[in-house]
């Protein structure tokens, strides 16, 4: 009978450290996913701005009567003062 109690203990505990490690791996693998998920939003996000900023740009520069450079990144820059 001692015995018998041995051998469940033991593969009770290997069940529970089978279940712990496969836990840990699953719980590893969703934070890395959710790291790559949160990074690809955050590269998403900055180009949905870059590509705002430069449609602003450009809005101001047909504005001003300025040449504008599709397909270019633009930058404001100061026009010259008139003389």
């Amino acid at each position: 009978m001692n015995t018998l109690v041995q051998v469940v203990g033991q593969i009770i505990g290997t069940l529970v450290g089978g279940v712990m490690t496969f836990l840990g791996g699953f719980t590893q693998q969703w934070m890395a996913s959710n790291r790559e998920r949160e990074a690809r939003r955050e590269e998403i996000e900055a180009r949905r701005t870059q590509q705002r900023q430069d449609s602003q740009i450009q809005t101001l520069l047909a504005l001003q009567g300025l040449p504008v450079a599709n397909g270019q990144k633009t930058t404001l820059s100061r026009r010259p003062a008139r003389s």
